[in-house]
């Protein structure tokens, strides 16, 4: 019981250079958690992680869906390492929702650099040029304050995401048709 205990406190951090390389697509899932936490079962590892991957709100594809009703182009930007993006493409059919998904295991940085790398805006990029849209055309939203950050420096709007009633006021707000 106290190894599972110890799993479910264990929460990396994003500055964490490992963390980083997995989520970057530099190094394997088992390679993460080998060298993360010797000793435990990788298997168990794997299958713990994957259930916390849920929804958090179930009404999310229900605002994809009016978003795209109404002419806009609506992609996806994550921090996922390979294992994690296919498997949540499994469970969720995440490609089939948006217009464009862009992982960062595709390409190689994440969203928030942590001073640690000039690449924070790779991923920004990247989905602006699969939508065909620039900067100052985009909503963000995210909860992570520091990711909104990056996005304001490339020109875009941003929204900080709560809740699902509070992202819709938030849109409409905009001017967004919702």
């Amino acid at each position: 019981m106290a190894g599972i205990k110890n799993i479910v406190n264990y929460s990396p951090s994003r500055s964490d250079p490992l963390f980083r390389a997995f989520l970057k697509g530099e190094i394997s899932e088992n390679q993460f958690w080998k060298k993360t936490l010797p000793g435990y079962n990788i298997g168990f590892l794997k299958s713990a992680v994957r259930e916390l991957f849920i929804v958090k709100s179930p009404e999310i594809p229900d605002i994809v869906k009016k978003l795209k009703e109404n002419n806009y182009k609506v992609g996806l930007l994550s921090d996922h390492a390979k294992e994690w993006a296919e498997y949540t493409e499994e469970k969720f059919r995440l490609k089939s929702l948006f217009d464009s998904c862009v992982y960062s295991c595709d390409v190689g940085a994440v969203k928030f650099s942590h001073g640690k790398d000039n690449n924070d805006s790779l991923m920004f990029e990247t989905i602006e040029n699969k939508l065909e849209v620039a900067p100052d055309e985009c909503v963000f939203i995210d909860d992570s304050a520091k990711n909104l950050k990056t996005a304001e420096k490339r020109g875009m709007k941003t929204i900080k995401f709560e809740n699902s009633e509070q992202l819709i006021r938030d849109l409409r707000g905009l001017q967004t048709l919702i």
